[in-house]
């Protein structure tokens, strides 16, 4: 059984491995030019290099592309709804279904993809008597097969099973039956679950709908880890929302000085691409007085003193637009 995995072109792909060949052949370039104790790097070694990365490469990438469209891209008809959550296929096949190729009516599937970065998923199953068979096949993004549940694998009694990511190093509650490490953050199962004839799809569906993905800290009953990226992402936003000049949003590494980081954050979520301020400065008001978001609903009065117009060489002008969009807005 294999999918559909057409959300990434093959030319993309050619592109990103080029890419990743032609990284480790600078670096190693990069890493010899620097000894003198060691010769210069051959076309030869180069190309052994960007042949290794090559391969390196494959399988990871056209695992991301088959986790792109269940996964992630919304328009694709085998959307599963996100990360951390079971699709099932809980009906016979027929010549209609083209989201999986080669597909088969004695073990309809149930898609998942596990995003473990911030926290473990609990996996939680439950008894399934004989003669039924289910098993949750679980690989990573190498496509290595690192984990397997069901009745060959752990049996038919009911258990939860603690899958983590790399990093992880927090406490296992009691309750969980057994632990899976993966060698990448981001994992996926194709679950198969027996199917003895259109009279027994009701059954097969109920034991479908036992199979349940848990975040660790809703499991255990405890506060969510702290996203780190929710975290900067709110820093980021507050920062705009009172940054009122593009002076130092703009310009080269060492114009931004040393919170260019923060400062090309900044302009690239206000106006990416602005004009480095020897060239163009751009201004903006986006609180009202008492510095909550200005309100379309209210009339305001934008008011330059007399002799105190923006000092320019040639023009300047004032642009409304909405937010968080940014574009223009219709003005009687």
């Amino acid at each position: 059984m294999r999918t559909h995995s057409a959300a990434i072109s093959s030319s993309s792909f050619r592109l990103v491995v080029a890419a990743v060949a032609a990284f480790a052949a600078a670096v190693t370039t990069s890493a010899v030019a620097q000894s003198s104790a060691k010769p210069p790097l051959t076309p030869q070694a180069a190309r052994a290099i960007a042949k290794e990365a090559w391969l390196y490469a494959y399988a990871p990438i056209e695992s991301y592309k088959t986790m792109y469209n269940p996964a992630v891209n919304k328009d694709f008809p085998g959307y599963v709804g996100g990360f951390n959550r079971f699709r099932h296929y809980a009906r016979m096949s027929t010549p209609a279904d083209t989201d999986i190729v080669t597909p088969n009516n004695d073990t309809p599937y149930s898609w998942a993809w596990l995003d473990l970065r911030a926290e473990p998923i609990v996996l939680s199953l439950p008894a399934v008597p004989a003669p039924r068979y289910y098993v949750n096949q679980w690989f990573d993004m190498y496509t290595h097969n690192f984990a397997y549940t069901g009745v060959r694998a752990t049996g038919r009694k009911a258990g939860n099973y603690l899958l983590a990511g790399p990093g992880w190093k927090g406490e296992v509650p009691k309750s969980i039956t057994k632990v899976f490490r993966a060698e990448t953050d981001f994992v996926g199962t194709l679950t198969r679950t027996q199917l003895s004839g259109v009279d027994d799809i009701a059954a097969m569906q109920a034991v479908q709908a036992q199979y349940k993905l848990t975040p660790l800290s809703q499991f255990a009953g405890t506060p969510a880890p702290k996203q780190a990226a929710a975290d900067a992402e709110k820093a980021l936003k507050d920062k705009a929302l009172v940054s009122t000049s593009s002076k130092e949003l703009f310009g080269s590494r060492r114009e931004l000085g040393q919170d260019y980081i923060m400062q090309r954050d900044l302009g690239a979520m206000l106006g990416i691409y602005g004009n480095t301020k020897t060239e163009a400065v751009y201004g903006a008001w986006q609180t009202g007085p008492d510095g909550t978001p200005l309100d379309g609903t209210k009339r305001w009065v934008l008011r330059y003193p007399a002799g105190q117009l923006p000092p320019v060489n040639l023009f300047w002008s004032i642009t409304m637009y909405n937010l968080p969009q940014r574009l223009l807005v219709e003005v009687q």
